[in-house]
């Protein structure tokens, strides 16, 4: 699976066998494998016994920071980075991230590729990525 690390912060894409009402249904053909997406943080466990000591620290996934998502477990390599870097994106920098992920649950392949809404400008506030001119998302007014 595709992770992305920047400095102590990680976004990894994990398949725990999800589908859309649940445990993924192999057996109906309406359902369809997901992806989980997780936010980790690196942080030390122990006392480090010598400056290389990695074993001193571990990837520890932060709290209300890992959603099922509307990605196929299917995805290509390159919707699952770019998907990487918008959590990444919305999440860097952030303690309390149970609203933004939340929202970003709903990330999908349209996402990924620029056809569809991403809810957070680099600011904060919804709006698109970059100089993409896109609509705006339909749970914008349930807030």
């Amino acid at each position: 699976m595709i992770e992305l690390i920047r400095g102590d912060r990680k976004v990894e894409w994990v398949d725990l066998g999800e589908g859309w009402n649940g445990d993924y249904d192999h057996d109906d053909p309406l359902d369809q494998a997901l992806l989980r997406f997780d936010v980790l943080e690196l942080r030390q466990v122990r006392e480090p016994t010598h400056a290389d000591d990695d074993a001193a620290h571990e990837w520890v996934c932060l709290d209300d920071a890992s959603y099922c998502t509307q990605m196929p477990a299917v995805s290509s390599d390159t919707e699952l980075r770019r998907g990487a870097e918008i959590i990444m994106s919305a999440t860097w920098g952030k303690s309390n991230i149970k609203k933004v992920c939340e929202q970003l649950s709903w990330i999908s392949p349209d996402w990924c590729d620029g056809t569809y809404y991403y809810p957070f400008g680099h600011d904060d506030t919804p709006g698109p990525v970059g100089s993409w001119d896109l609509p705006e998302p339909p749970w914008k007014d349930e807030e």
